[in-house]
């Protein structure tokens, strides 16, 4: 969580979301085959795994701050954090419970997860578009660069960017 919070100042968190779900997916799909090489190997695997896995939730709660508008932010990441750590707790007993029968091929089942995550994020705004900031917090515009109040393109651009399709689902701003 911490290095990814420290490269999401470089990158952002959108594109530090993205890899980590890229790469946790292809943990899903490679850990079983990782087994069969060497149980070592599959021990690191499982290791980078582990970093991978945690990594994007923390970015994924930054960009909804981001995307909400300031008066939302606690609900939508309330909602968030609730429907994560729900998903969570029925994979993990999920997963133990069929592990018996499966063995290590059970994180197969897993894979669809990390992809459904990265289309969804894909979707959510164009690559490029800067992340809003409603209420006048100011938003970041490129990798670590934060632009004061209004985000310094005037309110058109406010009112541009303070209605992202995460908003409008929530029944927030421009909905």
């Amino acid at each position: 969580c911490i290095g990814g919070g420290l490269l999401s100042r470089r990158v952002g968190s959108r594109a530090v979301a993205s890899v980590s779900l890229a790469v946790s997916g292809s943990m899903c799909l490679l850990a079983p085959l990782l087994l069969q090489v060497h149980p070592l190997l599959y021990g690191a695997g499982l290791l980078v795994w582990g970093v991978f896995v945690v990594s994007d939730s923390a970015q994924f709660s930054a960009l909804a701050a981001q995307a909400c508008p300031q008066r939302y932010v606690g609900t939508a990441l309330t909602l968030m954090n609730s429907v994560g750590f729900a998903i969570t707790i029925v994979s993990i007993e999920w997963v133990s419970r069929l592990f018996a029968g499966l063995g290590a091929q059970v994180a197969w089942l897993l894979a669809p997860g990390p992809l459904l995550g990265l289309a969804l994020l894909a979707l959510a705004a164009p690559w490029g578009a800067p992340p809003a900031r409603a209420g006048g917090r100011g938003r970041l515009h490129g990798p670590g660069q934060l632009v004061g109040p209004g985000g310094g393109g005037g309110a058109a651009q406010d009112r541009l960017w303070a209605r992202p399709r995460l908003a409008r689902a929530l029944g927030g701003a421009g909905a």
